[in-house]
């Protein structure tokens, strides 16, 4: 990115106070246990990449990783205490809580929410949906040409924003197990309720990608193709480049396209 665009892009977000970053992180996965700290790349997990992404993309935005108390997850503690990022935790099987007094932790007041288990966010559609937010808004992301919200899509590339007080409204209004563990379903879920905009994406028209790690088999995908575009490309990679790698391996895609049949959301 060209020096001026980039400290154009930094202004703009800097404007809209009260703007944040909230991960979810926790060890505890059934299909694959521990795997956002599992060496993913040059010793890295993916976790710590994610945080360092974002901490030199988004410097002056506030980042808080919310995990649980199990001691299971001192380790998420042990690496935010490393890379001097703030981490709250709270329920283990109360997601929504967490989240909710996570952000509030930190002041977040519009939360940019991660799923930290997506090694290819991409920081340019984080950057369009804060220019795009404004203060009448309680949800905005993307979503395919058929409506489908693109959380519930196997990409792995988008992001969602969601404002801390809809998700404090969500605490009152259900104590449905679905929503205490998927944080932004009951708000999409609800258009008539809260204010939801959405964003539409060819890209999210395309299938037979999965870039989002919930297997072992994930796991190894993403990771081939993470050195693949790190070592080629450095942190300037693009979606482009990764589809046309994907493309061009056909074990690979097909492997992934098995992996969205059996864990289709």
């Amino acid at each position: 990115m060209k020096p001026l665009l980039k400290a154009y892009m930094k202004n703009a977000i800097n404007k809209k106070e009260g703007i944040g970053f909230v991960l979810q992180a926790r060890t505890g996965s059934t299909r694959l246990p521990g795997k956002i700290l599992l060496p993913f790349y040059k010793g890295q997990g993916i976790l710590e990449l994610l945080l360092r992404r974002l901490k030199e993309n988004f410097e002056d935005l506030p980042i808080v990783v919310a995990t649980s108390d199990s001691p299971a997850d001192d380790a998420i503690a042990t690496l935010g205490e490393r890379l001097q990022v703030a981490v709250f935790r709270g329920s283990e099987h109360n997601v929504l809580d967490r989240f909710v007094q996570a952000a509030a932790s930190q002041g977040i007041e519009h939360i940019m929410r991660i799923c930290a288990d997506n090694p290819f966010l991409e920081t340019g559609y984080m950057r369009q949906l804060m220019d795009r937010w404004t203060e009448d808004m309680d949800y905005l992301s993307y979503r395919t040409p058929t409506g489908i919200p693109a959380i519930k899509t196997h990409f792995g590339f988008f992001t969602e924003m969601v404002r801390l007080t809809a998700l404090k409204s969500v605490t009152q209004l259900t104590r449905d197990t679905l929503y205490l563990e998927h944080v932004t379903n009951f708000i999409y879920g609800n258009p008539d309720r809260f204010s939801v905009h959405f964003v539409e994406n060819e890209l999210l028209s395309k299938g037979g990608y999965r870039l989002t790690v919930d297997t072992s088999d994930d796991f190894e995908n993403a990771q081939k193709i993470y050195h693949y575009i790190h070592d080629n490309y450095g942190a300037q990679w693009s979606i482009k480049e990764i589809l046309g790698f994907i493309d061009g391996q056909e074990a690979l895609k097909a492997s992934m396209q098995y992996q969205i049949a059996l864990n289709s959301k």
